[in-house]
């Protein structure tokens, strides 16, 4: 198991932009362009009638930060 993996085992399977951004260390925009582009999977759920929110999955985080990490070494 690796430190991410452990880091987010105690996170939520979908997690809400603003836990992402925290985890990651951006705002919760970036967490939706990189979501809008492809690098985070995202799962729309329809919480109230007034509208859809998203969620982020925890495997897309814990992908991007290794594919971050192999990219930056």
């Amino acid at each position: 198991m690796t430190l991410i993996t452990e880091t987010l085992s105690n996170m939520p399977m979908l997690m809400r932009v603003r836990q992402v951004a925290e985890v990651l260390g951006v705002s919760p925009t970036t967490v939706y362009r990189l979501a809008d582009a492809g690098d985070l999977e995202k799962v729309e759920i329809s919480l109230t009638t007034s509208g859809k929110t998203i969620r982020i999955t925890n495997e897309s985080v814990q992908n991007l930060i290794e594919r971050w990490m192999q990219s930056a070494s």
